[in-house]
């Protein structure tokens, strides 16, 4: 593999004028091929031996038969990458499969899905998990490190290997089939990794994670009918919330009290997490999608009429009128209380956050409802006014409004002395 590649170059006049090189220093298709099984070759018989070595000296650590493998293709696809992008540049199918090579070694690498059958090594992530395991007394941290699923992480590979396929168009698939083979697998990798295991609550997750990966494929792949299934697949997904909510109280009720309480709590911040992060992604999905669609309808008025400004405002009422808005506005909203009701009601977090997450309202778009007269010149206007408004309540209620309300008898004094209390 290290052979100095001159030997291997053809340096045949005819076949240098017809390649157009001034050098002549370029391989035919045959040779090329052999240096890169032969690369292949001795990076696979050395992967134990000088990839183990090179991977302990970058990482500090033995590493485990994963991460040599995620090294040995990594090696193996750069190594090709002169062959392919150089001397056999003119197959355009071998440099996109050399690039997804590329990228499927990376994702090895980053990713780790186990390959060892569970006698690899220990990172020293997993080292410090047993040792506070073992430090508690219990052994509780050691099992759980012991027997973790390992399957999640390689969900979430396919997952993004399948991304990847599908933007490179190396393997054309079905719409229906993409997104039910991406939302069935991001959907499993988050219930094994985050969830309690039970199989109606896995789904219903499965169910939300392809509701949502269908509305994205048909928002970014249109159909004449993506308007009707945009608006079907939003509204069963918003419908899921309260449904999954209260059967996780059915789920967990039956457990013991303790640990029914922890399971129920894990799953509330998993879903209120799950919904509002995908309230989030439905909503920047959208907000690029107008805006692809305007520049794409104004540059074409442009070019089809001298009357500008008629084709300026048709487009923006059709856009205004679209039900994609009304989605996206929907799950702007929607991200919004959800975050703040998962840092207020669960995960101890102070007021202030309103003003992380506020930023948000930047993804609302004008529709021909609530924000029909959401300008450029207002498009503030919504941050500041949830702010003033959310820290004006919150402070008016821990400094005093339980008494005016108990004055109004619309509180008992029971009541009005545990507000003070809590305040």
């Amino acid at each position: 593999a290290i052979t100095p590649l001159f030997f291997l170059y053809n340096n045949d006049p005819a076949s240098t004028a017809s390649s157009g090189s001034s050098s002549g220093l370029r391989l035919t298709r045959e040779r090329a091929v052999f240096h890169a099984v032969t690369i292949v070759a001795a990076l696979f018989f050395a992967r134990h031996s000088t990839v183990e070595q090179v991977v302990r000296v970058a990482i500090g650590y033995r590493p485990n038969d994963t991460q040599v493998f995620a090294a040995f293709l990594v090696a193996s696809s750069v190594a090709v990458m002169p062959m392919s992008f150089r001397h056999l540049k003119h197959i355009a199918a071998l440099r996109r499969a050399n690039s997804i090579a590329i990228a499927i070694a990376l994702l090895f690498a980053f990713i780790q899905p186990d390959i060892s059958g569970g006698t690899s090594a220990l990172s020293p992530a997993q080292l410090g998990i047993l040792a506070m395991g073992g430090g508690s007394g219990g052994g509780g941290g050691a099992q759980a490190a012991m027997t973790a699923p390992k399957w999640p992480a390689w969900l979430l590979f396919l997952a993004l290997a399948l991304i990847i396929i599908s933007v490179t168009s190396i393997l054309p698939l079905p719409r229906l089939l993409f997104a039910g083979t991406l939302g069935s697998c991001l959907g499993l990798y988050i219930c094994g990794l985050y969830l309690p295991p039970h199989s109606l609550l896995y789904l219903l997750f499965v169910a939300m994670f392809n509701l949502v990966a269908v509305l994205i494929v048909y928002l970014y792949w249109p159909t004449m009918r993506s308007s009707k299934i945009i608006s079907f697949c939003f509204g069963v997904f918003v419908a899921l919330l309260p449904v999954t909510y209260f059967c996780e109280t059915l789920i967990f009720g039956y457990a013991p009290r303790r640990r029914g309480k922890d399971l129920l709590i894990v799953s509330r911040v998993a879903l209120l997490s799950v919904h509002a992060a995908m309230n989030f992604l439905i909503a920047l999905a959208v907000k690029m999608s107008q805006e692809a669609t305007e520049k794409a309808l104004d540059k074409e008025s442009k070019f089809r009429s001298t009357s500008y400004g008629f084709h300026r405002t048709s487009i923006q009422q059709t856009l205004q009128g679209s039900s994609e808005v009304q989605v996206g506005n929907i799950a702007v909203v929607l991200a919004l209380v959800l975050g703040l009701w998962l840092n207020l009601a669960y995960l101890d977090g102070s007021e202030s956050s309103v003003l992380m997450l506020a930023p948000v309202l930047l993804l609302l778009n004008r529709d021909n409802g609530l924000f029909s007269s959401l300008t450029d010149d207002r498009r503030y206007f919504p941050i500041v006014a949830v702010v003033t408004g959310f820290l004006t309540l919150s402070a008016a209620y821990t400094t005093g409004l339980y008494r005016v309300l108990w004055w109004f008898k619309i509180i008992s004094p029971a009541q009005a002395a545990a507000a003070a209390a809590a305040s």
